[in-house]
């Protein structure tokens, strides 16, 4: 069978009878949104929000999404990562470099980032700063308590001042509580859903803890594997999946004795593995690979079971996710090719959001 011109699009390319045939998409979710999305455009210095219902149509474009954004213009590089509060309103926002500084600038895109940073929060319904924390280094991963009343921020630093310390910040008062040595390089933390036990990862592995008194119950370093970076609790359980990213791999920890916690099990991934983040109403956990960009489904109640795949056709380093509250559609965040991923994890079928000029966005969050 030939394949005549007019199945080629005007650079020659193949796309066949039904792309050629197939209607254009149409943006038809509603244009007030539910909740919103928000998401930390790192180089760019801002923050966009877009309204929820829209950024899960594949019909909507960025202009059919974005609703607002906000400035982070004073604050350089930009916003790495962005947690929201439970109460919907409020965002704690690390600004810094993490590991994109020096020779990892070229993960995220390009651009070379300043070595300097801060803890921001955010007023979303301001669409203003509200107020800066000052952490003894720069800071990364952030968990917010299920009441919304404290946050957990891992302070990672930068190659001339590394960091290690946990904060815990008053979010009510707008205050830096403690910081608690955990180890060097904090870089990625997250508490169980009930808010009892949290997990953050260093340099040579994992620490557990309790949330009621983080300073004395520090378990000793778990080591899972080269580079533990994202860290996350199955919903409902304190069984937590680390991800290994030098490593290839993520390891299964059952952390019910969180001064002891076990190694259940190191499947391989593929790729370079960085997110885990809980599908919520399951006990599975979403974990995000690059290199060979894909979302892995995991299995964390059975990890001899093999995690599914979702390959995603956008590029890029992975370094932030979410999934919507009933476990249905991932977000990924694209920075080297300025987009936002959409995934339905029961087709799995992606789609994109692109309108970013500078690398970004790197991280995304969801009100609740």
């Amino acid at each position: 069978a030939q394949s005549g011109s007019e199945d080629r699009d005007a650079e020659g390319r193949d796309v066949g009878t039904d792309a050629r045939d197939a209607p254009p998409l149409v943006c038809l979710a509603s244009a007030t949104p539910s909740r919103l999305v928000v998401t930390a455009d790192y180089l760019n210095r801002s923050l966009t929000l877009l309204g929820l219902e829209r950024v899960l149509d594949p019909g909507c474009t960025a202009a059919d999404a974005i609703v607002g954004t906000i400035d982070l213009a004073a604050y350089a590089p930009g916003p790495l990562e962005i947690e929201i509060a439970p109460d919907g309103r409020t965002a704690l926002v690390a600004v810094g470099p993490g590991f994109y500084e020096g020779v990892g600038s070229g993960l995220a895109g390009d651009g070379t980032p300043e070595a300097e940073g801060t803890l921001l929060v955010v007023d979303l319904e301001a669409r203003t700063v509200a107020a800066e924390i000052a952490t003894a280094a720069v800071p990364m991963g952030i968990a917010f308590s299920p009441d919304g009343t404290r946050a957990y921020v891992a302070e990672y630093g930068i190659n001339a001042a590394p960091g290690r310390s946990v904060a815990i910040v008053d979010i009510v008062a707008r205050t830096l509580l403690m910081e608690i040595d955990v180890g060097s390089r904090p870089e990625q933390i997250a508490l169980s859903s009930d808010g009892t036990i949290g997990a953050v990862s260093i340099d040579d592995g994992v620490r557990v803890f309790t949330t009621a008194d983080l300073m004395g119950t520090l378990s000793p370093t778990l080591a899972t594997g080269r580079d533990p970076s994202g860290v996350g609790f199955a919903d409902g359980t304190r069984t937590l999946v680390v991800t290994n990213s030098m490593a290839a791999s993520y390891s299964v920890v059952d952390a019910s004795d969180p001064v002891a916690p076990v190694i259940v099990a190191t499947p391989m991934a593929t790729g370079f593995p960085y997110a885990a983040v809980p599908i919520w109403g399951t006990t599975d956990v979403l974990v995000t690979t690059s290199l060979r960009e894909e979302l892995l489904r995991v299995h964390a109640a059975d990890p001899s079971m093999a995690h599914e795949r979702f390959p995603l056709p956008f590029g890029g380093f992975l370094l932030g996710a979410v999934v919507t509250s009933d476990g249905r559609y991932a977000l990924a965040a694209c920075s080297r090719n300025h987009t936002l991923a959409v995934v339905d994890l029961e087709p799995g079928e992606p789609h994109g959001i692109t309108w970013l000029p500078a690398a970004g966005p790197t991280y995304v969050a969801i009100q609740r």
